[in-house]
Order: structure tokens, then sequence, then C-alpha cells
């Protein structure tokens, strides 16, 4: 595997919401669907974090960074919720929390970080110009 550092705080984030009291209701009109659709979405498992990693507490805002708890992760995990950066984040995390440090170092403007694998179907690419992250699958 290959890393290259050169990050900033994040202000973009996840908080779980767990909608458990939604009901279910009649298919017959297109709104009524929705909600029996997002009933089904409600009896997964909710999305959880972790509270281990200092610059990223749990109680931080919505608009910022999570890690999310891996273990016991599975399709019964409701990620409706979920969003792209709390992803990059937790891949770094699980990676190395020195790599997640660094990406999140304010005082580095440019962060790269490559997983290369023998299958080019498995190379993940993570990217931050200042505030800007950009997490690819070449």
């Amino acid at each position: 595997m290959t890393e290259t550092t050169t990050a900033e705080p994040l202000e973009h984030g996840l908080e779980a919401k767990d909608n458990a009291d939604v009901g279910s209701s009649n298919l017959d009109s297109p709104e009524e669907e929705y909600s029996e659709l997002d009933d089904l979405e409600d009896r997964r498992r909710p999305l959880r974090f972790i509270d281990d990693f200092p610059d990223l507490p749990l109680d931080t805002p919505d608009n910022h960074a999570h890690i999310v708890n891996t273990q016991g992760f599975d399709e019964e995990v409701n990620t409706s919720q979920a969003k792209a950066i709390d992803a990059a984040i937790t891949l770094l995390y699980n990676y190395d929390p020195e790599v997640l440090k660094k990406f999140l170092d304010p005082r580095i403007e440019r962060f790269t970080w490559r997983r290369h694998r023998k299958c080019p179907f498995q190379e993940v690419v993570v990217l931050r110009r200042k505030t800007l992250v950009q997490v690819s699958l070449p």
C-alpha cells in the first residue's frame, strides 16, 4: 500500500437518527407508499458511530464527520442517513488512526491516500485539497 499525506478539519458529518416511531400506512397513494418504505428502513438497526477519536466526538452536529462503528455492520444496518464523508473518515480510521489525524490536520493543505491491490477493482484513493474531499475507485 502507498500512502501520501499532504487535511483540514471537515465541515461535513452525520448524526444517526432512529425514526422508529414512524407508523406503517396504506399504499393507496404515493405519499403513503413513501411512508411505508420509510417504515421498512426504520425497522433496520440504526447506524452507530464510535467515540474513541478525540477530533471527531459523537456529540458534534449533523454537519460534521463521524466514524462509523463497523462492528456488526451488515445489510441489516439502516444506512439511509449515511454520508460519503463518513465512509471516507471510517476507511482512513480503520486503515490507521494516524492517517486520519493527518487527513484532519489543518496545517496540511493537500492530502492523498491510495490503497493499491493486485486487483484493479480494489484500489481506493482519498484526496483532500483544503476542504474539498474526493474519494474514488479508479
